[in-house]
């Protein structure tokens, strides 16, 4: 029972994922500007060519610091913040 279960649960994933990549693709093709918005083939084109390119790892690892720092920040500041309040 739970495998059955799991695989619906699985192909109705796969069917969420499949039904909003339609959608950005036909918004893609409506809008016509790819500036604006790129089609997801597009988009993978992409992602696989700077993949191998060390300073897209450069700044992915830049913003990945940079956004966890501010989610430690703001942990720290709610955390003081919660015991200045209950103090």
């Amino acid at each position: 029972m739970h495998s059955i279960m799991a695989h619906n649960r699985r192909i109705k994933t796969a069917a969420a994922w499949i039904f909003w990549l339609v959608v950005w693709q036909i918004v893609s093709l409506a809008m016509n500007d790819t500036l604006l918005l790129a089609s997801p083939l597009a988009t993978l084109k992409t992602l696989f060519a700077v993949l191998p390119q060390i300073g897209f790892w450069q700044r992915a690892a830049f913003s990945t610091v940079r956004i966890l720092s501010g989610w430690c920040l703001g942990l720290l500041a709610g955390v003081l913040l919660a015991a200045a309040s209950g103090a």
